[in-house]
């Protein structure tokens, strides 16, 4: 009976640390990045002409074509913002990994990065296409991540800059009261106003404590919603791009 309630006790323990580990939004952003990754793949990168599902997207313009493997570096983007430098580590790992294997190829098998690096080579290998894709949204992703630390980094440097003249101000001021030696306000009337003050700081705490987790909430919800309309928009910004001038002439037309 004690090594069954023992085994059990661990499988719940496992359990506990895999779902805080992996939470259900995880394989949300994941299901989305795999797919942005395919459907860039598949469809408006520029040499999936050579076996694209959709031949009419060729023409598109090169940045066009580009907007949804901007989706997807802005979708990993705001995965590092919910779960933090995991993502981000994961992402470097991801770009140096195929990085370190490049110049591999090219210091001790140059003839196969050439041969690599070949449109004709990539549009046959469907593999190598997709890596390409995943170097791409990946390299965007890194960009937009770092300036969001570089954005966070600023805010701390100003708040680190305002903590101290609070904390010069305060040490100036209390080294002045203790120089004084005479009293200008009556004893009964200081003991107070420090109680007074100490009452409102107390109920200023009390404030504090829902409000800015229900703000901070919010801020969170609004960022999340913007980014994904943000990531639809980019994803079929390509078919509006396209279907556009089309709609526009049967409509002025007819």
């Amino acid at each position: 009976m004690t090594d069954k309630k023992l085994v059990g006790g661990i499988k719940t323990v496992r359990n506990n640390i895999f779902r805080k580990t992996f939470k259900t939004s995880d394989a949300w952003f994941i299901i989305g990045i795999l797919g942005i990754i395919a459907y860039c793949s598949f469809y408006f990168f520029p040499a999936s002409y050579f076996f694209s599902l959709s031949e009419k997207y060729i023409d598109l313009p090169n940045l066009v074509s580009a907007l949804p493997a901007l989706a997807g570096g802005l979708l990993i983007a705001l995965w590092f913002v919910i779960r933090g430098k995991s993502i981000k580590n994961l992402n470097d790992f991801i770009l140096f990994f195929f990085a370190s294997y490049a110049i591999y190829l090219f210091i001790y098998d140059y003839q196969t990065s050439q041969e690599l690096n070949k449109i004709e080579y990539i549009a046959e290998n469907k593999t190598h296409l997709v890596i390409r894709v995943v170097l791409l949204v990946s390299s965007l992703a890194k960009t937009m991540i770092t300036f969001i630390e570089f954005w966070r980094e600023i805010i701390l440097e100003k708040q680190s800059v305002i903590n101290k003249l609070d904390n010069q101000e305060v040490h100036h001021k209390k080294s002045s009261d203790d120089s004084r030696d005479i009293k200008t306000i009556p004893e009964v009337a200081e003991v107070a106003e420090v109680a007074e003050v100490a009452e409102v700081a107390e109920v200023k705490k009390d404030m504090k404590v829902d409000v800015p987790k229900k703000e901070n909430n919010n801020k969170h919800r609004l960022t999340v919603i913007i980014t994904i309309i943000a990531c639809l928009v980019l994803i079929c910004f390509p078919f509006i791009y396209y279907y556009t001038p089309i709609f526009i002439n049967r409509f002025f037309h007819h």
